[in-house]
């Protein structure tokens, strides 16, 4: 998503539309669209419109604030029509600047709801599209401000008119915009946008997305998608700017490229080449090809890769059926990588098999693709029979697609061939990898067994290897293996094929090998090995090693979070013999183990921290976390007077304060102190999240409300915070949009049992029991202490108002009567 749009629009609903009172606060998504259409059969007077603000205007500004897109643009059209149909002049003259705003939230929003799905909406696009008219064909000549929300419309037309209209439609579209922007000023060359990646991110400023850069990338496509080479040539400037376009390079390039989360961009940008024919596209590939060819060029590439992704799987997977094998190898002939091919893996590896047939320089490079494709769909052996073309067919570093694909393929194949096996990994290593690449192969294997064969067949390479610099990265790969994977098949095989040491070359190194070996056989359980290998960590432990402290720090802190009481018992003792323990570790392990009812063992801990005499405030405020953690508001306070005067505390004392007055239960005091955490730590959130917390308890859902909203506009839209917010909303008898919130959090976090147990809470007030009683189930799973009433949650550090106590008796009554 590109979040630089959204901040600008909620701004705009926050100036136009009042805060609102209780009126419909209650009502979800679906149901407030329909009061709508049904509150609005009549004229509104002034009076009227003011009423029905106070539901719609903070609905769609929260809905906004949490990420709730497609529901804002569908009350923000349905509050507009009604605004529009049923208020009499005069009162649309007053209501501008409301007006206005909603039309944005209508016009522009779409955008976000296709980056927050990840797909493009079509019907959404359409019906975005006749709310919200095509911009003037020229810019306006009123100012600079007015030009660029102009451009910004021109943007947003754009994106909405790609996925839904005709390909040639849109490129005539681009090429008018293009021309305005030109006249208008605006930077159109290809030295302002040459260089940059198409699509993903890219265009962008500070300011937000390049309205030119996009309109460029959609006259491109929509060329390409019509069969028009010619119309190509002439948005780019001409056949030599075209043949020398980074631009173009790039835009091809990326279609190639996997990404997690696309931006509108390349979602809109798809949706265009889908609407593509096969044989246009066919055409213009064909046409590219003569017309380049024997000159370095980078337009027959691109318009092969944009074909590429005009095509889906099932039109490919038809042209191989009907015997269009040679049709569909010459679209992807120029393509930079055939990886994005759609289809099923039979008609890609029919299509690759007929450009390797074609020979020419490329054909080395895509038997690596054949030999790629073969293997994903389980045929090892036929893997490994193209990979080994490749390698005759491919020179010096060229081959290294090859020499991985071999060795991955030989460890496949369903009996492991040893000789086969060790001579592709001595070419492997021969090829002189680093551990990332060596790490990357290891883990590219998915079955355990023969993973553990890879890593004993990488060693065995390594070990007759004449490079030392190749031993030393098979060597940092498989230490890295125990890192990663401690406990597993891999990482057995790894610490039984290095040395003692780990190939450890200093003191410290052997340190930090002596703590990942030894987590290993924690998780191996094997507390033998586990002891010998720590024994040899601290044996060579020292206080000065600043990186062996570190690492005995965030070991301490695995094994406490894992509750491996004894292991951290015995290792705590070790690590402060050697002294590469500090206080303040100490004091953050008491608060692990505290929080989930090891008191004796925290307060061993926080003893053990204090006799070391902690070194500066920090470690001081470390112990009086952990004691205000414990509910041991004395002893916090004690060591919280260690930090200093109150005047020079930052964040962290003032969050420490917070939470040794929520031990007291003296919950204004503690919003207080959270407050000053947050007005010296602005970009922070956790400050605001405690603070929440406390409000609801104070009785001020409101003012709760408020902090987790703010932390959702941060970013920090996690499984706590959303969760907090449906305690919110809960506590202001707003029921569905409580609901709604504890869904979303769980989404999140499936097993945050607090956020179940608010469902519960929510689907009871709202008359759905049978709900609740499966949500409180579900939360009772996972932490028992939640079907024993409220009473034994609290006792697990679970805090909870006087209104959700209330609920949850009804909640207890109604899981009593449900039961058989």
């Amino acid at each position: 998503m590109v979040r630089s749009r959204v901040p600008l629009v909620v701004t705009l609903v926050l100036v136009a539309v009042p805060r609102p009172g209780e009126a419909e606060e209650g009502r979800g998504g679906d149901d407030l669209v329909r009061f709508f259409a049904g509150a609005c059969t009549r004229q509104l007077d002034p009076d009227a419109v003011a009423r029905l603000d106070q539901v719609a205007g903070k609905a769609v500004t929260d809905w906004l604030r949490t990420g709730r897109f497609r529901e804002s643009v569908d009350l923000a059209k349905a509050y507009l029509d009604c605004l529009e149909r049923h208020s009499s002049p005069a009162v649309r003259e007053v209501l501008q600047d409301k007006l206005r705003a909603l039309r944005q939230v209508a016009c522009f929003v779409p955008l976000v709801v296709f980056e927050s799905e990840g797909k493009v909406d079509e019907a959404l696009a359409a019906d975005t599209l006749r709310r919200c008219p095509a911009p003037p064909a020229e810019a306006p000549a009123d100012g600079e401000g007015a030009k660029r929300r102009w451009a910004e419309q021109v943007r947003r037309f754009m994106h909405l008119a790609a996925p839904v209209r005709a390909p040639e439609e849109v490129l005539d579209h681009a090429s008018r915009y293009l021309a305005a922007f030109a006249a208008a000023g605006f930077p159109v060359a290809e030295a302002a946008h040459g260089a940059a990646p198409a699509g993903i991110g890219a265009g962008q400023d500070e300011d937000g997305p390049d309205p030119v850069f996009a309109t460029r990338v959609f006259a491109v496509a929509a060329s390409v998608a019509s069969g028009r080479l010619d119309r190509l040539i002439e948005v780019s400037g001409g056949e030599e700017t075209a043949c020398k376009s980074l631009f173009l390079a790039a835009l091809g390039l990326l279609q190639s490229m996997k990404v997690p989360k696309q931006a509108a961009l390349p979602l809109t940008l798809h949706a265009l080449m889908r609407r593509a024919r096969m044989d246009a596209l066919i055409a213009v590939s064909r046409d590219a090809e003569a017309r380049f060819a024997g000159r370095e060029c980078s337009v027959p590439a691109m318009v092969s890769a944009l074909a590429i992704s005009g095509l889906s799987g099932a039109q490919v997977d038809q042209a191989v059926a009907d015997g269009r094998v040679a049709d569909v190898a010459r679209l992807a002939g120029a393509a930079p990588t055939v990886a994005m091919l759609p289809g099923k893996p039979e008609s890609r590896i029919a299509v690759i098999e007929k450009l390797v047939e074609a020979g020419g320089s490329r054909r080395g490079e895509r038997l690596c693709e054949l030999g790629g494709t073969r293997l994903e769909t389980g045929r090892a052996s036929a893997a490994f029979e193209a990979y080994g073309q490749a390698m005759t067919a491919l020179q010096g570093s060229e081959r290294e697609c090859a020499v991985i694909g071999r060795f991955r393929a030989a460890l496949a194949q369903p009996a492991v061939a040893s000789e086969v096996l060790a001579s592709a990994g001595k070419d492997f290593v021969e090829m002189g990898p680093d551990a990332p690449a060596a790490l990357g192969v290891i883990r590219g294997e998915k079955d355990p067994a023969r993973r553990a064969v890879g890593v004993r067949a990488l060693w065995a390479a390594a070990a007759t290897a004449p490079a030392a610099g190749a031993r030393e990265a098979i060597g940092e790969a498989l230490v890295k293996v125990v890192d990663q994977e401690p406990g597993s098949a891999a990482a057995v095989a790894a610490v039984e094929s290095l040395p003692a040491d780990g190939g450890a070359k200093s003191a410290e190194e052997k340190v930090i090998w002596g703590l990942v070996a030894g987590r290993h056989h924690v998780e191996a359980r094997d507390p033998a090995g586990a002891r010998k290998a720590f024994r040899s960590a601290f044996d060579a432990g020292r206080p000065n090693m600043e990186a062996a402290v570190g690492g005995t720090s965030a070991l301490l802190r695995w094994l406490a979070a894992r509750r491996h009481y004894e292991v951290l018992d015995e290792t705590v003792r070790a690590a402060r013999k050697a002294g590469v323990v500090k206080a303040g570790t100490l004091a953050g392990l008491a608060a692990i183990v505290g929080e989930v009812g090891e008191r004796k063992r925290a307060m061993g801990l926080l003893k053990a921290a204090q006799s070391q005499k902690p070194e500066g405030e920090d470690e001081w405020l470390a112990i009086a976390n952990a004691y205000a953690r414990m509910d041991e508001p004395v002893l916090a306070s004690a060591a919280l007077g260690k930090v200093g005067a109150q005047k020079s505390w930052g964040p962290g004392p003032w969050m420490t304060k917070g939470r040794l007055e929520m031990a007291r239960k003296r919950y204004r005091d503690a919003a207080a102190a959270y407050g000053k955490a947050a007005e010296l730590a602005r970009e922070e959130c956790d400050p605001l999240f405690f603070r929440g917390l406390v409000r609801l308890l104070m009785g001020d859902p409101e003012g709760a409300e408020e902090d987790f909203l703010d932390c959702v506009d941060m970013g920090e839209d996690n499984a706590q915070v959303l969760g907090g917010l449906g305690y919110a909303l809960f506590d202001q008898s707003r029921f569905d949009e409580s609901a709604t919130a504890f869904r979303n959090a769980i989404r999140k976090d499936e097993k945050a049992a607090d956020n179940h147990l608010g469902l519960a809470l929510a689907l009871l007030r709202s008359g759905d029991a049978a709900g609740a009683v499966e949500a409180h189930r579900k939360a009772a799973v996972l932490e028992p202490a939640m079907g024993q009433g409220y009473a034994a949650a609290e006792k697990r550090g679970y805090v909870y108002s006087e209104v959700e106590k209330a609920a949850w008796d009804d909640l207890t009554r109604a899981v009593k009567s449900a039961a058989p």
